[in-house]
């Protein structure tokens, strides 16, 4: 694949490869199990409406092949009154220009994905608002798509402020993005669950809540960290949630890893537990549903749900892979662990049916060009 993109409106001829791409996008929605865009929408229609605003742009390489597609509107979205909707940017009066662009209908090619290029249009897409005067985009999606979700309306709508970032001038000229090379080295995650708890030896559930390791959970630490000290991993930083039973156990393989003191340290929201919502710090059996794999059964007391799970751990272990230069340990939590193992088992290179005690190590590879990760251990040194 050629590695620039420029973004343009599309031309009338070029409807059927639009079309072909929403397609694409409809195929790989349902691969998910998720019923967005399976019910004849978008179709043809939709395609040459945008055609017939101006609203219809493509992503396209150097070779002339389109790639992505999106809708980006510059009318008002009458849904997008509805009182209930809370956005970053105010409502403005009835028939005055919106204060906002709103981006539908995006897709991209089959061949295309996981090379950046939604990310591209994004980008380009904000520019463009940004040279109409737009304060912000909107975009509204099924709450299985989406990263923040924590309630399970019908639809979730999102906003991004553009009022904080730079206007570039842009508008006589292509959009252009460099998509990464290909080749770079393999990577090795280290995600590794906490000790044992006082809440785990009780049977409490414990999600975002607290409880300090018993002395078998600092033993089981030590006894992970040697199994580390065998590996030949070339670590090059470290990262534990911010919840004190991540970070006494991060503690504990610091001291006694060599080399370990002197990296990057961070603390990461995005590797806590599973927000369990009110049912934390009640017995595990209230939760009506196994911990380990609770889908949205939280969500009625306040929890997170399945989706926003999901994309918060993947999205955060992406973030620390890019970010290291080498291997990476991060301590984590046992069901949020699993979760991110089971997103990425199609891909895994070792038995999976295994349990997760205290102190359990997955080592995964990372495909930085990707943006992939493959299961090729999974160790219970502290057993």
């Amino acid at each position: 694949m050629n590695d620039t993109l420029t973004m343009r409106r599309a031309l009338p001829g070029e409807a059927d490869r639009v079309m072909e791409i929403l397609e694409d996008g409809k195929r790989s929605i349902a691969r998910f199990g998720i019923e967005q865009w399976q019910h004849g929408y978008p179709n043809r229609a939709s395609v040459e409406g945008d055609l017939a605003l101006d609203a219809c742009w493509v992503a396209v390489d150097a070779s002339g092949s389109l790639l992505g597609t999106l809708a980006l509107r510059f009318d008002e979205d009458p849904e997008y009154r509805m009182p209930e909707l809370t956005w970053l940017t105010p409502q403005t009066s009835p028939g005055c220009t919106p204060s906002y662009a709103a981006i539908h209908r995006c897709a991209t090619a089959a061949g295309a994905l996981k090379r950046g290029v939604m990310g591209f249009m994004f980008a380009a897409a904000e520019d463009i608002a940004r040279e109409n005067g737009r304060k912000s985009l909107r975009i509204d999606t099924h709450p299985a798509t989406s990263p923040c979700a924590r309630s399970s309306p019908a639809t979730l709508h999102r906003a991004h402020d553009l009022r904080a970032q730079d206007q570039r001038g842009c508008r006589d000229r292509p959009h252009a993005h460099r998509i990464r090379k290909v080749g770079v080295t393999m990577q090795k995650l280290y995600l590794m669950r906490h000790g044992q708890t006082v809440y785990n030896t009780q049977h409490i559930l414990q999600g975002r809540c607290d409880s300090p390791l018993t002395d078998e959970g600092v033993a089981q630490a030590r006894r992970t960290a040697a199994w580390l000290r065998s590996q030949e991993a070339d670590f090059s930083c470290i990262a534990a949630s911010p919840l004190g039973r991540a970070q006494q156990t991060l503690d504990i393989v610091v001291a006694e890893v060599p080399g370990l003191s002197t990296l990057p340290r961070i603390s990461s929201a995005g590797l806590m537990e599973r927000d369990y919502g009110r049912f934390e710090g009640e017995p595990v059996e209230r939760l009506g549903a196994s911990p380990w794999e609770p889908g949205d059964a939280a969500v009625m007391r306040g929890g997170e749900t399945q989706a926003c799970a999901r994309y918060r751990i993947v999205s955060t272990l992406r973030d620390l892979m890019d970010g290291c230069t080498g291997d990476a340990l991060a301590v984590s939590h046992g069901s949020i662990s699993k979760l991110f193992k089971t997103v990425w088992e199609r891909n895994a290179r070792c038995e999976q049916d295994v349990y997760l005690g205290n102190c359990c190590v997955l080592v995964f590879e990372y495909d930085r060009d990707s943006g992939a990760f493959s299961n090729i251990e999974i160790a219970n040194p502290a057993s």
